[in-house]
């Protein structure tokens, strides 16, 4: 009798404890994150990523779970669906700071560089690693890191960026994911 009273608790219990193991991975977050009708040609954005992040037992929705920066490298001109932008995860490969700054030209102010604040990292447009502008190596083991992107069409003919948004490891020279 007190065997299947023991058991009667313990199984419900053992579920529970035991439900974070057997979840699906939540994998890859994919956005739609900004409309491609705001992105300037050649002027990186700074745009959130929101999407399903999991803490154990609790899944919280429609949460901001990174950035990510964006750039159309296309004319303006261009036909939407024949488009062309980039998007880098903001996350320094550094030590994980936010690269949340845009150095600009003294002459005509244009955004020449993104910039880590925390340790001085600077990234060229395209992510790679520049040297520091006094000179001296880059603290940062590589480039920023490249996400995937594409550019769909909603139902109202509004084309957007959508973003395949993941984390690396910072710290490293190889890009791994977290």
């Amino acid at each position: 009798m007190y065997a299947v009273c023991a058991a009667a608790v313990a199984w419900p219990a053992a579920k529970f404890f035991g439900a974070p193991l057997s979840a699906p991975p939540v994998g890859p977050i994919r956005d739609r994150a900004v409309k491609l009708s705001v992105l300037t040609p050649g002027v990186p954005k700074l745009v959130p990523i929101t999407g399903e992040s999991v803490d154990a037992w609790t899944r919280h929705p429609a949460k901001t779970v990174g950035r990510a920066w964006v750039l159309r490298t296309s004319p303006a001109e261009v036909d939407p669906a024949e488009a062309e932008v980039k998007a880098f995860s903001s996350v320094c490969p550094h030590a994980g700071c936010q690269v949340s700054g845009a150095l600009r030209s003294a002459e005509d102010a244009q955004v020449e560089a993104l910039h880590c604040p925390c340790h001085g990292a600077v990234f060229a447009l395209d992510g790679d690693a520049l040297p520091m502008p006094g000179g001296g190596p880059n603290p940062s083991p590589r480039g920023l890191d490249s996400l995937n992107c594409e550019l769909v069409e909603d139902a109202g003919g509004d084309w957007w960026v959508e973003i395949e948004y993941k984390r690396f490891r910072p710290g490293v020279a190889e890009r791994i994911e977290a």
